[in-house]
């Protein structure tokens, strides 16, 4: 696949090309993630790197390149006029896993800095990055009275509750989503979404303690026969390796 579209390709190998840079990013595969910082420092803006993988790099720039990437990525944010490209350095300055730009960024979530229309986007984020989600959830309880000032009256107050649900797997978070949440039932526009999100997060601990033994045994003994698979194979030389 290469690097690269290529004139002429099928429209499907392009998409298995965005999924495969994508997924080899996630799982921080050293050449890929090089590949993504090189892109990204070499841009001056954020239509320079390619459409399709330029929330992929945007992550990756903040997962490793510390203060001066989001830096950076958050002058794009400010000056950008693009909504497509604001959304995808949403995205890029919640991957960071950095304490202090954690923080930063919940910081602005009560400021002009952050759009009110932009702000689920920034917890969807967050909540899906598994070292901010505990401080936006900690974020949200001591902000809860913001949260309802300002979209108290909003189609979209609902989504608060959903997306912190979504994020939470376990006992303990699952505890503490009902010791927040529960005194919030009489409130009738977000009590549905209340007990929607109890029953999805007992859902995930109740599939983790059924499966969760047998998931990661099977994982571990496919990593152990991979391994001893690919242990004779000779290296290849393709023509990605030359882009």
């Amino acid at each position: 696949l290469g690097w690269n579209p290529i004139e002429g390709e099928p429209y499907f190998d392009g998409l298995l090309r965005t999924m495969a840079i994508a997924h080899m990013a996630y799982a921080e595969d050293k050449e890929v993630t090089g590949k993504l910082r090189d892109w990204f420092d070499a841009a001056s803006k954020p239509s320079d790197i390619w459409a399709d993988l330029r929330a992929t790099t945007f992550a990756v720039a903040a997962k490793f390149g510390g203060e001066s990437a989001y830096e950076k990525l958050l002058g794009w944010y400010t000056e950008t006029t693009s909504a497509e490209e604001r959304t995808q350095l949403i995205s890029g300055l919640c991957a960071a896993r950095d304490p202090e730009l954690i923080k930063r960024s919940l910081g602005m979530l009560t400021t002009d800095a952050v759009k009110l229309q932009d702000l689920f986007y920034w917890v969807v984020y967050l909540s899906r990055n598994r070292f901010s989600r505990d401080a936006l959830w900690q974020w949200m309880q001591d902000n809860w009275g913001w949260i309802v000032e300002q979209f108290g009256n909003d189609m979209h107050y609902t989504d608060f509750p959903k997306y912190i649900a979504g994020a939470f797997s376990t006992p303990t978070q699952l505890a503490g989503y009902k010791a927040f949440f529960e005194p919030k039932l009489n409130e009738m526009g977000i009590a549905r979404t209340i007990r929607q999100g109890i029953e999805d997060i007992e859902g995930r601990v109740q599939w983790i303690d059924r499966d969760g033994d047998a998931v990661r045994t099977f994982l571990k003994d496919q990593t152990s026969s991979h391994q001893a698979d690919i242990s004779n194979i000779e290296p290849v030389t393709s023509t990605a390796d030359n882009l």
